[in-house]
């Protein structure tokens, strides 16, 4: 048995430093490290994947938790009080049930660029971590609303060779007590790590049944839809003032998720597409009154939402610039997609918000 473990930072670094976190928020409670990972079984490779954040920081003198990389100084009877809890890095480890001796020569004797090492690198990347990782990232930003999180970039050999993208997983295999080293498959070769530019309440966080929920969606292989995609974007877009464009995404997610709500609906009845064709022509207000109304959606938000798409033609067609007051008509959008899209509950959380510590009821 084979096991490697690895651990990165998972922040957008073309964020604004206005909305660069520690990694993800949580409210009330922070994963207790391995104790509390989450297990991924990938039975076409006869391995699993965990997955875990430590808890890294101090208390300070006004009794916050702090974040800090280097100290483990939480006191886990305060957490159920802080509002805002920062993750840090992420850490995990993959555990590999079945390697040929070939492959175990290959890494007790360091013999980097051997055939051996090297299809073991490609395989716990290809086939293994990359997958779980995207997924996890994506879960993150998109369904769970951390927009200032980086959706994992897969191994690319055109972008990074293999060794050096091990180096920036800061990978470590183990085979026993006495046999353990650097995970580096491939010559190492000079390159540098590029990376790609990419109003809400403290239950919009992370808390510790979302966690576990994760577990679930991971094992699932839960697919983030597009329209989930698009609102994070919005919220992020409403947090950073950009009230234009945050209109702009929330309506297009919300087209999109009436879409995909009616293909869910109908999805074991095909026959059924063809007499949705008229349903297309009409207009978005109509269709969204229609099917968020059937959906148990709050009528109140769907008022407002067919206000925002009233602000948005405004914009579009009329050349009239939003301002801070479609914010409202943006998050009943967000709150009107988050219903509709029944499969998993959105979160839209704040970068930005003030962090507090309150009784843990």
């Amino acid at each position: 048995m084979l096991t490697i473990k690895f651990g990165l930072w998972i922040q957008d670094h073309d964020m604004d430093e206005l909305y660069k976190l520690d990694g993800p928020v949580f409210t009330r409670w922070l994963p207790d490290g391995e104790n509390d990972a989450l297990k991924v079984t990938i039975d076409s490779q006869s391995s699993e994947v965990y997955l875990w954040f430590e808890r890294h920081g101090f208390i300070d003198d006004s009794g916050f938790i702090r974040y800090e990389h280097k100290r483990f100084e939480i006191d886990p009877n305060i957490l159920p009080r802080q509002e805002k809890v920062y993750a840090g890095a992420l850490y995990g480890k993959i555990i590999l049930n079945e390697i040929s001796e070939d492959q175990v020569s290959a890494l007790i004797n360091s013999e980097v660029e051997s055939k051996e090492y090297e299809a073991l690198g490609k395989l716990v990347l290809k086939k293994i971590l990359d997958p779980v990782l995207i997924q996890f990232t994506k879960l993150l930003k998109d369904t769970y609303g951390q927009y200032w999180i980086e959706v994992y970039k897969p191994f690319d050999s055109r972008n990074l060779a293999l060794s050096n993208h091990c180096s920036r997983l800061n990978m470590k295999w183990h085979l026993s007590d006495e046999e353990s080293g650097d995970f580096s498959p491939g010559k190492k070769e000079n390159q540098t790590i590029s990376f790609e530019a990419v109003s809400s309440q403290t239950e919009e966080y992370i808390d510790q049944d979302a966690w576990f929920h994760l577990q679930s969606l991971l094992n699932n292989k839960f697919e983030v839809s597009l329209s989930s995609a698009f609102a994070s974007r919005a919220n992020k877009l409403l947090e950073e003032g950009r009230y234009s464009h945050s209109l702009l995404e929330s309506v297009t997610a919300i087209e999109l998720s009436i879409e995909e709500y009616i293909r869910r609906s109908i999805s074991s009845a095909p026959e059924l597409e063809e007499y949705m064709r008229s349903f297309w022509n009409n207009p978005l207000p109509t269709r969204i009154s229609l099917v968020a109304s059937l959906a148990g959606a709050d009528t109140n938000d769907i008022s407002l939402s067919i206000s925002g798409i009233k602000e948005r033609n405004k914009f579009v067609h009329d050349g009239k610039d939003p301002d801070s007051s479609v914010s409202g008509l943006v998050d009943a959008l967000l709150r009107t997609i988050s219903h509709l899209n029944n499969n998993q509950e959105l979160r839209f959380p704040s970068a930005s918000m003030s962090n507090a510590l309150t009784d843990a009821e």
